[in-house]
């Protein structure tokens, strides 16, 4: 892996660039399979900005690939299916500081996964993610954030047709939470509290309701 990082650009700007790939090797045989590979590459890249005084802004992206050379093989009558895919994942924020204690955020998160090579359920997910985030630190000893997202996931399922072409009707009436479409409002509240030098507290609460 390596990372590149540059500064002093125009805006008071920090262009980072990272990249990284890994293998993982395995020599375990189970019901007459070959040995097991899996790889990993990512490329990452942001900008972050102060294009005026009380105002910060990013922009990011990143790709991660997994490939599994492991060998599919029959088990109990059905074929295995290796586990892969590929994941695209971009974020635009601001953050405007209104005082020294007063924070706002707003940013656009989306992520796109990809998993034609191992699901033909739903071989690929888009999640649109907007979201606004206030945080205050007024106090000495402790600093409160709340965060409201609003997540739309849109999947191209492909279960039915998959029944019809197989004859196994189990897609007609089952449809797996993790690719389907999703609607979900969700509320953040996160508190750190500092009441000594040598003590840091933090309180995380989540309220979600998700529509499937």
């Amino acid at each position: 892996g390596g990372q590149l990082v540059l500064r002093d650009l125009p805006l008071s700007s920090v262009l980072a660039i990272r990249g990284s790939h890994s293998t993982m090797e395995s020599d375990a045989q189970v019901a007459g399979t070959k040995d097991g590979e899996l790889t990993y590459t990512k490329a990452a890249v942001s900008l972050r900005s102060r294009p005026m005084h009380k105002l910060d802004t990013e922009l990011s992206y990143s790709f991660l690939q997994k490939d599994n050379k492991a060998a599919s093989f029959l088990y109990n009558g059905n074929q295995t299916h290796v586990f892969e895919y590929s994941k695209q994942h971009a974020l635009l924020a601001a953050t405007y500081r209104l005082n020294k204690d007063n924070r706002f955020k707003v940013g656009y998160d989306y992520l796109t996964v990809d998993r034609s090579k191992m699901r033909f359920d739903a071989e690929e997910t888009d999640d649109h993610t907007l979201f606004v985030e206030w945080k205050n630190s007024s106090l000495d000893m402790a600093t409160a954030k709340i965060r409201y997202e609003h997540l739309n996931r849109s999947s191209d399922f492909q279960g039915v047709a998959k029944a019809i072409e197989t004859g196994d009707d189990i897609y007609r009436y089952v449809r797996p939470f993790d690719t389907a479409d999703k609607e979900q409002d969700k509320v953040r509240l996160m508190v750190d509290f500092s009441p000594t030098d040598s003590l840091d507290v933090g309180f995380e609460l989540n309220a979600s309701v998700a529509d499937y």
